[in-house]
């Protein structure tokens, strides 16, 4: 009984002789309801190949997946369906089948031979640990300083005083300031850093909880800032600013 019809009926509703491949892109810079709407109408165009969002903490990843005859037409279907996706995510897909940023940015540093500095004051030293949480990482991070207060902003990173008077810590100069002195402290090739508010206090009208401000420098001596509003506890703000800076110096070591 169970050989003669249940077993060809498990195998005629399953299809388990087909062959399934997955490919995950890694993405990076968009939330996943922002991801989700960019790529909404190919949910629905079939269900073979078929499209996941998979969010992580702080990243949201886009799972392909296609059931064929064989690896190669499995392959073959995923290949037409990956291009609509990049077409609708332009400069937020970091690496296919990839580990975490951190990894892809640190090989991007190693075959560029550039190094790497990081000032952090809202993270607390998060973006330093992700960096070195990958083997190796000394072939391209020197270092960074953790200036939670504005004194360690001023001693450690030569802050202007005028500019945290004028300004505020958290703001797009002293962020600005913040990567140029930590570049010109440990002679690196280029320089990240992060001030914000992660909460939950400490937040205003003017300034609220969420407000981040990244700044990188790279060979260019000219700085690029990012302000960012970042929602969800102080953890995720804090992981959130991480990433956000790792994203801006991904996409600057891979022009």
């Amino acid at each position: 009984m169970i050989s003669d019809q249940v077993v060809p009926w498990l195998l005629a509703k399953y299809d388990v002789s087909a062959t399934i491949v997955t490919r995950v892109l890694n993405t990076i810079g968009l939330g996943e309801s922002d991801l989700d709407s960019r790529i909404a109408d190919l949910f629905h165009a079939g269900v073979n190949p078929s499209i996941a969002v998979l969010a992580h903490f702080g990243q949201v990843d886009v799972k392909l997946t296609a059931k064929a005859a064989n690896r190669e037409a499995a392959i073959a279907m995923l290949d037409q369906l990956e291009p609509l996706v990049r077409e609708r995510l332009p400069d937020c897909i970091y690496a296919v089948d990839g580990g975490p940023i951190e990894h892809v940015v640190g090989d991007l540093l190693r075959a560029r031979a550039w190094t790497l500095a990081t000032a952090e004051s809202c993270t607390g030293g998060l973006i330093a640990s992700l960096l070195t949480s990958v083997a190796g990482a000394s072939d391209y991070y020197l270092g960074g300083v953790v200036s939670y207060a504005n004194e360690a902003k001023l001693d450690f990173l030569d802050v202007a005083p005028d500019l945290i008077e004028q300004h505020g810590a958290v703001s797009e100069e002293v962020a600005t300031a913040m990567a140029v002195g930590v570049k010109a402290h440990l002679r690196s090739t280029c320089a990240i850093a992060v001030t914000g508010i992660a909460g939950p206090g400490g937040g205003s009208e003017e300034k609220p909880v969420g407000l981040v401000y990244v700044a990188l420098t790279g060979p260019d001596p000219q700085a690029e800032v990012r302000k960012l509003m970042l929602p969800g506890d102080r953890e995720m703000i804090q992981r959130r600013a991480a990433i956000a800076a790792l994203s801006m110096l991904w996409k600057t070591a891979r022009a």
